[in-house]
């Protein structure tokens, strides 16, 4: 559905979208939100597509996401999302999940960039059709995605793991939400069954591609904050860094 500009799609929290708590997995949920992103656009005809045919992909460079909660197993919601007025080749865009009840329950601001396949650098999209914005201001968050402030990474002892197959999408890169996957498969099991997620930040500064290793490092920078960084064997790159905060799971 897309009314106002406003594209809509229905989601239900299937089993094998859903954690060890019975409730979304945070990755899944990144990757409902570049369903209705794609889905968006596509309709506008400025989509994947489009874009192919002039050798170029939609790619998210900033995240930042707030959870009232996640929706649990079984649980049907509807995820939203728009676009917002873009700065130069910066373009923005918001999401809110919502119950049956009509409560938002989750609720999203990103940036994207067009990028060239072949060079990997920005393009600008001259023909983005301004009446995706203009016919909407609200914002489900209204400031731009922060720059994620940098730790201090480990001289030596980090441990590799190699990219496969699973996490390549269609633009032949790691895709978004394995990062996020990445960051948290690092944390103790214990920790995530008795900690809720409740907000993330993710900068996505390079790409991780077929043929590289990364590793995970994480700091608690705060009671129940982290930051994470995901960095590449080889060419020695942070390709993410992920800053999440948790609550005790009462």
């Amino acid at each position: 559905m897309d009314n106002n500009n406003v594209f809509e799609q229905e989601f239900t929290v299937l089993s094998y979208l859903s954690d060890c708590n019975s409730k979304l997995a945070p990755h899944y949920l990144l990757l409902m939100m570049q369903e209705v992103a794609w889905g968006h656009v596509e309709k506008h005809h400025i989509g994947w597509s489009y874009l192919a045919e002039k050798n170029q992909f939609w790619a998210l460079i900033r995240l930042h996401v707030q959870i009232e909660r996640m929706p649990e197993w079984n649980e049907t919601i509807k995820l939203r999302t728009w676009g917002k007025n873009p700065e130069g080749i910066s373009h923005f865009r918001d999401h809110e999940m919502v119950d049956k009840d009509g409560n938002i329950i989750m609720c999203s601001t990103s940036t994207w960039v067009v990028l060239d396949f072949t060079n990997g650098r920005p393009q600008r999209l001259e023909d983005y059709p301004t009446y995706l914005y203009t016919n909407n201001q609200r914002d489900a968050i209204e400031e731009h995605v922060p720059k994620i402030k940098k730790i201090t990474m480990p001289e030596n002892g980090l441990l590799y793991k190699p990219v496969v197959f699973s996490d390549i999408d269609v633009n032949q890169h790691v895709n978004n939400s394995k990062y996020l996957q990445f960051a948290l498969d690092a944390f103790p099991i214990d920790y995530v069954k008795t900690h809720r997620l409740t907000e993330f930040f993710i900068n996505f500064n390079h790409q991780a591609k077929e043929g590289d290793d990364y590793s995970v490092y994480s700091q608690e920078i705060a009671p129940n904050n982290f930051t994470s960084v995901i960095c590449l064997k080889e060419r020695n790159t942070e390709v993410a860094i992920i800053s999440t905060k948790w609550n005790l799971i009462c």
